[in-house]
């Protein structure tokens, strides 16, 4: 059995995890969310290259989700940053200032 690429696991972690900021991947190719960094800090530990690779969601680094509305674009950036993950496409913009002033709450 072919040994797959980080760029191929990569490839199909974004393909089942569309809306994942991005990956931590261990120098062994061990794959860990945002959300798990911890883990693979930890696993990096017991192995000889204790490198740790962030690769980002290319469909969600780059313009693709801008839309011809300045203030709705900013609204998905700050959901973005505050979630670690894009909103729904199809969430609407009051949706979106509502899941905002929620979440900027709670962190304060």
């Amino acid at each position: 059995m072919k040994k797959l690429s980080r760029q191929e696991i990569a490839e199909q972690l974004f393909a089942a995890h569309p809306n994942e900021k991005g990956f931590h991947f261990t120098s062994d190719n061990n794959a860990f969310t945002e959300k798990h960094k911890n883990d693979a800090g930890n696993h990096a530990k017991t192995l000889d290259d204790k490198n740790i690779v962030w690769v980002p969601n290319p469909k969600l680094s780059g313009d693709d989700e801008l839309t011809d509305d300045p203030e709705r674009d900013e609204l998905i950036k700050r959901y973005t940053e505050l979630y670690e993950k894009a909103p729904a496409q199809n969430m609407k913009t009051e949706t979106l200032k509502t899941k905002i002033a929620e979440k900027e709450a709670d962190q304060k």
